[in-house]
């Protein structure tokens, strides 16, 4: 599959990024014994995830009235907020947000979640630093609306057709498609791959990895161009041996034998035809070379 070019991860959190579904689900069915309501089968409740509570508590209980209501909301967070810390993130999660951090990719969540339940995730998982926006119900409509993904948009100022989502709900491909931003399903969550692939996102992983490595080729990634023995080379502006770009100096070109292309962060030192790494923690690795083209005077550098 060839993968657009993204500037913008938007992640959905419970069921994406923290495997905390179940809390969820153990939450809805405490919540609901202890006002003396029947309580929905796991599976019903499941369906529903992805809402904010309001919108959830009113799709398990259409005939309850506002005030039971309200007590079933209470119990719910009472519960939740007893047991958050027990929700762990799914394998390889953080490795795989480190990863496109470092790739230079603007990274945003957009969850059900309150915004107290998200600031305490945030800082029990310690990935804060990691996201340039983060929106929850508490600020904008529930999802499937736009609004979410609209606001983050407007924050990071990168526009709609350089953003994509991430999500485990179908509630979470409706938003991206409302807000017309791509979609990725990931089935390891609250929702099958069938429900999944109905509502025919871009594409559906099993793991978060299988999702990295997709937005990994599908990020936006600087390039150079040098000039050597008459010829122009182009090459992605990626170190091989550390996830940064190179911090190369003008200075070494020299028109003679010894240009080399020059990484002064860790003096990885890389020829300038081939990409080859010839000194350095990079030895042998080859630098991702890009097509060069010149036509009437101008110098065309083939991306995709």
């Amino acid at each position: 599959m060839k993968s657009p070019r993204f500037e913008l991860v938007i992640l959905d959190w419970d069921g994406t990024v923290a495997d905390s579904t179940g809390i969820i689900v153990d939450a809805v069915i405490s919540a609901a014994e202890s006002a003396g309501v029947k309580a929905p089968p796991r599976q019903l409740i499941l369906k529903t995830l992805g809402l904010g509570l309001n919108q959830l508590l009113l799709k398990l209980f259409p005939h309850l009235s506002s005030e039971i209501l309200e007590k079933v909301a209470e119990g719910y967070r009472s519960h939740y907020h007893a047991n958050e810390g027990n929700s762990y993130l799914f394998d390889g999660v953080r490795e795989g947000i480190e990863r496109l951090y470092q790739n230079k990719c603007k990274l945003a969540v957009a969850t059900g979640k309150s915004r107290k339940g998200l600031k305490f995730a945030l800082q029990d998982t310690e990935l804060n630093r990691y996201f340039s926006s983060t929106k929850t119900v508490d600020e904008c409509f529930s999802k499937p609306h736009p609004h979410m993904v609209e606001a983050i948009l407007e924050e990071t100022q990168i526009p709609a057709d350089r953003a994509v989502i991430v999500g485990d709900t179908h509630y979470d491909i409706e938003m991206g498609k409302n807000a017309h931003i791509q979609t990725i399903a990931v089935t390891y969550g609250a929702q099958p791959k069938d429900v999944l692939i109905s509502f025919e996102p871009l594409a559906c992983f099993d793991s978060f990895k299988e999702v990295v490595d997709f937005l990994k080729e599908a990020t936006i990634k600087s390039g150079f161009v040098v000039f050597f023995e008459g010829k122009y080379h182009a090459y992605i502006n990626q170190c091989k041996h550390l996830p940064i770009e190179l911090d190369y100096k003008p200075n070494e070109f020299m028109d003679d034998q010894k240009q080399w292309i020059i990484c002064s962060t860790h003096g990885a030192i890389y020829h300038p035809a081939s990409g080859e790494c010839i000194s350095g923690p990079c030895r042998g690795e080859i630098l991702e070379k890009l097509n060069v083209l010149e036509s009437n005077d101008v110098l065309w550098v083939e991306i995709y």
